[in-house]
């Protein structure tokens, strides 16, 4: 199952009734759009070394690394501002006019900010005990 449809599913647990308009634009809208990028973008940042070496494809930090030639350090920090700016989209998303009701807004961001938080700690976690391994 992918992102798009795990919202689909909150939203049809949480409308009541569930709204023509709000169905029919519920794969496309802004709130789902950016919801989806912010758990790839996150999903992106998890991505370790180790994965790749194990075949997993490259992710933006990697693919951002051979754009710019920078760092892998620098590249996560680029994609981690793609992240702020990703919610910042996310939340001017969340408060212009929608067929979504707020109940449905707020919990998926809330969703979508508790799969974040995840895997970001997932990757600062996995990222902090790598930096203190290569220092030891």
């Amino acid at each position: 199952m992918d992102f798009n449809q795990m919202l689909m599913n909150v939203y049809s647990v949480i409308a009541n009734p569930m709204n023509k308009e709000a169905m029919d634009v519920v794969d496309t809208h802004d709130i789902v759009r950016w919801s989806s990028y912010l758990v790839r973008i996150a999903d992106d940042l998890g991505t370790a070394s180790g994965e790749l070496e194990r075949g997993d494809v490259p992710k933006r930090v990697q693919c951002y690394m051979k754009e710019s030639g920078c760092s892998e350090e620098e590249a996560r920090e680029h994609v981690w501002l793609l992240l702020r700016e990703t919610w910042k989209k996310m939340n001017k998303a969340s408060v212009s006019e929608s067929p979504f009701s707020q109940t449905f807004v707020r919990a998926a961001k809330n969703f979508i900010r508790g799969i974040v938080e995840t895997l970001s700690s997932s990757f600062a976690w996995m990222y902090l005990t790598m930096q203190s391994m290569q220092n030891v």
